[in-house]
């Protein structure tokens, strides 16, 4: 019954050839895929991340994501304010299934970011993403209906498909707000808007007029630092599209062992994710002084876990904040920012 189900799974997804956007369960650690008002929103003048992700390990090819991205931020007036632009560059590789249907994403993103207050308290954020993708896939790899021969897919029979090309590419474009502020030193909060695939661009390996829907997503959070030891860190995450959407909520609590705990940042991040209706997802972390490291794993609970035995996947995240030590940035800053 299992082999059934995850065959049936595969021939859905082979006929409908659609590769996935970018959905790490670490959304906050990804943050130029989900608004591009993010880039450059950081303690730090340059900013490089890596993100990997494997799904479903228990379906006869796991699907992979990896991305690679870095950020840089202009026109700093001092070290206790942002950038006032930013630009960013993200490389997205993502593989699924037996076809292996992949999708090569280059975004490049743009952003400003301007101060509401004197003492820059309050930003207001906006930011611009163009993209090229490539999608490609392997119909040759595949098993179809028109293949079964009453016991077993006969991959020697005609599959009777009528796709038209097995490679495509074409140019997209997003944008994004985000509205940041800091209370006291204590508890900073932020909250953004974005709209993807804004020009809804022709995605089709067969002659038909599929083009992709736009998709709006909103996206919230905040850090609370208890004391100097403990720190609460929490997002949520909801974008939608066509007839789909997904919700996502996290919550992580930071403890810094430091020894020091003043002058250095030794933090160990543990907390717990949910994807509505799919999976719960323990994280676990550690942050050293301006990198930082996070693991999860997905449990999925959802219909398809007949087929993936609640293994929905492991992914990790590594984001590391480089520094300018040349006047007159050394002092401390003090500006807030979002836990990116």
């Amino acid at each position: 019954m299992k082999k059934i189900v995850i065959i049936l799974f595969l021939l859905q997804f082979a006929k409908l050839a659609r590769a996935q956007d970018v959905h790490f369960s670490q959304f906050y650690s990804s943050p130029l895929t989900i608004n591009p008002a993010n880039t450059g929103l950081f303690n730090g003048f340059y900013r490089v991340g890596a993100n990997y992700k494997r799904q479903w390990a228990s379906i006869p090819v796991p699907y992979q994501t990896f991305s690679a991205w870095g950020d840089m931020s202009f026109k700093r007036s001092d070290r206790n304010s942002f950038g006032k632009s930013a630009l960013g560059l993200c490389v997205v590789q993502d593989q699924a299934g037996d076809g292996r249907l992949s999708a090569t994403k280059i975004n490049l993103s743009a952003a400003v970011h301007i101060p509401l207050d004197y003492d820059h308290t309050q930003y207001i954020s906006a930011g611009l993403q163009a993209s090229y993708v490539q999608r490609r896939i392997d119909f040759n790899q595949l098993y179809w209906g028109n293949q079964w021969d009453g016991t077993q897919f006969n991959t020697q029979l005609n599959n009777k498909e009528p796709y038209r090309q097995s490679s495509f590419g074409y140019f997209d474009a997003a944008l994004g707000v985000d509205y940041l502020a800091s209370f006291r030193d204590v508890l900073t909060v932020h909250g953004g808007f974005s709209i993807q695939h804004l020009v809804q661009p022709k995605e089709t390996f067969y002659n038909n007029d599929n083009h992709i829907g736009i998709k709006p997503a909103l996206n919230a959070g905040g850090r609370y630092i208890i004391n100097e030891r403990n720190q609460l860190w929490t997002e949520v995450f909801f974008e939608e599209q066509k007839k789909a959407n997904e919700f996502l909520i996290s919550g992580l609590w930071g403890y810094n062992a430091a020894e020091d705990y003043n002058y250095f940042k030794s933090l160990i991040w543990f907390g717990l994710s949910m994807r509505w209706k799919d999976a719960i997802v323990p994280v676990l972390g550690y942050e050293r002084n301006r990198m930082r490291i996070l693991l999860n794993y997905d449990i999925n609970f959802s219909s398809l876990r007949v087929a993936t035995q609640a293994r929905g996947g492991i992914e990790v995240s590594l984001i590391y904040m480089g520094e300018n030590n040349t006047p007159p940035y050394r002092q401390p800053r003090i500006v807030p920012c979002p836990v990116f």
